[in-house]
C-alpha cells in the first residue's frame, strides 16, 4: 500500500504542472477534506510526525500540515 500511495503522490504532483489541476488540487489540499490524507502522507514519506508543531489532528488541512511558523525575530529573518 505504501508503495501505491507514494505512485499517487507523486502523480498528482506531475499533474499539478496544468494550470486547471494545480488550481483543483490546491483547493483540496487547503479544504478540511484533505486533513484524512495528513497521516497516510507522512507515513509514505517518512516524515517524522513527532516533531510537527502541533498533533496531526490539530491542522486544518493538508496544506496547513506542510506551513512552517517562522520565528518573528529579526534575528530568524537575517539567518542569525
Amino acid at each position: 500500500m505504501n508503495q501505491l500511495n507514494r505512485h499517487l503522490f507523486c502523480l498528482l504532483t506531475e499533474l499539478s504542472s496544468r494550470k486547471w489541476l494545480a488550481e483543483r488540487i490546491g483547493s483540496f489540499t487547503k479544504s478540511k477534506a484533505s486533513r484524512r490524507l495528513i497521516r497516510r502522507y507522512a507515513k509514505t514519506y517518512g516524515i517524522r510526525v513527532e516533531e510537527a508543531e502541533q498533533p496531526l489532528d490539530a491542522y486544518e488541512s493538508l496544506n496547513d500540515f506542510f506551513i512552517v511558523k517562522a520565528e518573528k525575530t529579526p534575528s530568524s529573518i537575517r539567518g542569525r
